[in-house]
């Protein structure tokens, strides 16, 4: 029978297996649960703030804000603000984008060296118990296309609602 000749095995097999998987768990980051549409449109916010060296505008900021079902659009560019209210589908559309390009898991992405897009963004986040902010530039010409259809979402929101 194998336990006899090793004994012991079976013993030290389940203890090597649990400090496997305690290695695992304690290394790897807490999954970013999908935030329900209730409480997105209960009470979140996000923002978005471009910067730029030139073009027909150097800052841009975009605050969309949802309380009790009511979400305000707020867009301020070098200083021309307006407020408009968008509408609550739309805004859960766009923050189902967010979490489907992992909102949650990016961080500041390093800078593309010459990059032809010189735009800097910011991108804040709050909703339930999620929060998080990430800063990026050259969205145009990262390798990873998240930053870019998160920033482009929040644009064309932004676009399409202000008017």
């Amino acid at each position: 029978m194998p336990t006899q000749l090793w004994p012991g095995l079976g013993r030290r097999i389940a203890v090597a297996s649990v400090i496997v998987l305690a290695a695992i768990i304690a290394s790897s980051r807490p999954a970013f649960a999908q935030i329900s549409d209730a409480v997105i449109s209960a009470e979140s916010e996000l923002q978005l703030l471009e910067r730029a060296d030139g073009g027909a505008y150097q800052r841009y900021l975009i605050t969309l804000t949802s309380n009790a079902g009511v979400v305000v659009l707020t867009a301020n560019k070098d200083g021309a603000a307006s407020t408009r209210q968008a509408p609550v589908a739309a805004y859960l559309t766009l923050w189902r984008v967010l979490q489907d390009n992992n909102l949650d898991l990016l961080g500041n992405a390093r800078p593309v060296q010459n990059a032809p897009d010189g735009s800097r963004f910011t991108v804040k986040y709050r909703a339930g118990g999620a929060a998080g902010e990430f800063s990026v530039s050259g969205v145009d010409s990262l390798g990873d296309t998240r930053y870019r259809t998160i920033v482009r979402a929040v644009l064309d929101f932004a676009t399409a609602h202000s008017k």
